[in-house]
């Protein structure tokens, strides 16, 4: 086991910026796509690559989380009441 373990990549935040322009016009990219944008962005096809996967990744992640407190919420919202009628007139229990 030689191997060293690879630093974590920080992106600048203009990397991040033009990154993120890009995931909202497009989620994928094919290999031409993501070699010009690492070109343009001084970063590997293989770091645009993982920021992409990570990226859609995190955004299903919130997606679901949102999707869970909707329901959560729904479910307290929606409770039915029985209405009692007595006569054809609405009554207290």
């Amino acid at each position: 086991s030689n191997k060293k373990k690879k630093r974590r990549v920080l992106f600048s935040k203009s990397q991040t910026y033009e990154l993120e322009r890009r995931f909202r016009q497009q989620r994928y990219l094919s290999a031409p796509e993501r070699e010009h944008l690492a070109t343009l962005l001084r970063l590997t096809p293989t770091q645009v690559k993982i920021w992409f996967q990570n990226h859609r990744y995190k955004m299903k992640k919130a997606r679901q989380e949102r999707s869970a407190i909707v329901t959560a919420n729904h479910r307290f919202e929606s409770v039915q009441v029985p209405v009692l009628v007595k006569d054809g007139k609405p009554c207290v229990a």
